[in-house]
């Protein structure tokens, strides 16, 4: 059994907030503010809760030392629309459509992107929390989310903004405060991608490292420290307290040629699949803590859904913490974990399960890692494990032979010079 281990509160006073059933006029009930940090391919071990030796995010810090924080969380994927998805509607891809994102296959006369879109049978949490009386505000700087694939559904007030940084995110919370502020409850979902390509040069965080990798990555590092400080200024310009419910997410890691490759391409590796999550709300019997099961990022919804005291939707797969959080009892949900990722050269598969990672559809066959010892992942017992190996793979082919969700429908977004340009900055163009 795996337990929450106290660990001890800060001086910094901050809290967290999320999700509902989708039923008739909501009660009367009393229910605290809920806020969803989404930090677009920010890699768990460049924290300091993850075991990062050096601070670049003070905010982050101090936040999960007064949270609790899941050690070994993972997504549903590798890259943003297909894991923003399930982590809004705590379903995984083959349920609710989003398999794909933004990504242009560079071919002649190419005019439009064609983009799948949200099943309008799967309720998001934003609907959700606003059908049981909450308002709702969202702000996004990544280009996937937003009305293409449908992740504005849900929400009052929803400003999706390609230049954003974690700047620009500040100032609308600052020109929104007021609406926010009068709200009760709010829903304030904030999809920041500072961390993301194409990494610029934070002169306050940034020490420069030799090499072009090197390079990159301490570019991506100092984009770390110059959100964080946005972070925590939205945190003061809110006052966000003990009473409110506060969530940190990231939906995808990012790859530094630990694998031989950067960015967050075709892979599911744990750089790019192992994420931050972390809930703050000591107001509601959440001790700091620690939880090393395995979690994934479709448990997010079903677990603040369940603190707000509002039913999670009944075809989910995700599972709630609530209790885990409040009462520490060593709770293991005894299941497998899954993740996808698919191109147009074909698709990956992961299945996570007891300290064990099988990843399907590699070049040369199979890969089977055990993640305790060895959590870069860098030796394959596939040959050697046949036990591991046959259990996770059975367990995948259960979870792909399940029935799927409804077929997600498709919408073509034009593909001009200004969007070709941004998505290339991005990394979402395939020569």
């Amino acid at each position: 059994m795996k337990r929450i281990h106290p660990t001890l509160a800060s001086a910094l006073s901050i809290p967290l907030v999320l999700w509902g059933s989708v039923g008739c006029a909501p009660e009367p009930i009393d229910r605290p503010n809920v806020v969803l940090i989404v930090l677009d391919t920010l890699r768990a071990d460049q924290l300091t809760a993850y075991g990062q030796a050096k601070d670049r995010a003070p905010y982050l810090t101090q936040l999960a030392q007064r949270s609790v924080v899941f050690e070994n969380a993972f997504s549903s994927s590798s890259w943003t629309a297909p894991s923003t998805a399930s982590l809004l509607t705590g379903t995984y891809d083959d349920r609710h459509g989003v398999e794909e994102g933004f990504l242009v296959q560079l071919q002649r006369g190419v005019k439009q992107i064609d983009l799948p879109t949200l099943s309008p049978a799967t309720p998001t949490l934003a609907q959700v929390l606003q059908r049981n009386g909450y308002t709702t505000f969202g702000l996004t700087a990544n280009i996937n989310i937003g009305p293409e694939m449908k992740f504005d559904r849900g929400f009052d007030h929803f400003e999706r903004q390609h230049e954003w940084t974690a700047q620009g995110v500040f100032k609308k919370v600052r020109q929104w405060k007021e609406q926010i502020l009068g709200a009760d409850p709010y829903f304030l979902y904030m999809h920041l991608n500072d961390v993301h390509k194409p990494y610029r040069v934070r002169e306050r965080w940034y020490e420069a490292e030799g090499g072009k990798n090197e390079d990159a990555f301490a570019r991506y590092k100092s984009e770390l420290g110059f959100m964080d400080s946005f972070l925590a200024r939205i945190h003061k310009l809110l006052a966000w307290g003990d009473d409110d419910l506060v969530v940190v997410v990231s939906d995808h890691g990012e790859e530094f040629y630990e694998h031989g490759d950067w960015g967050h391409h075709f892979t599911l590796y744990g750089e790019v699949n192992r994420i931050v999550f972390m809930i703050h709300g000591p107001g509601h019997g959440i001790a700091a803590g620690r939880i090393s099961t395995e979690a994934s990022i479709v448990d997010v919804g079903p677990t603040l859904l369940d603190l707000v005291d509002i039913p999670a939707p009944v075809d989910g797969d995700g599972v709630s913490w609530a209790r885990e959080l409040r009462d520490a009892n060593g709770w293991s949900p005894g299941r497998t974990l899954f993740a996808h990722r698919i191109e147009t050269n074909g698709e990956l598969w992961s299945a996570i399960s007891n300290g064990w990672k099988l990843i399907e559809g590699m070049p040369n066959g199979p890969e089977l890692y055990q993640l305790t010892s060895d959590p870069g992942e860098t030796k394959n017992l596939a040959g050697e494990r046949p036990q591991e190996l046959a259990l996770l793979s059975e367990a995948l082919a259960q979870h792909k032979r399940r029935a799927p969700g409804v077929k997600a429908t498709r919408q073509g977004v034009p593909l001009d010079e200004d969007l070709l340009k941004h998505l290339n900055e991005l990394g979402y163009v395939d020569d």
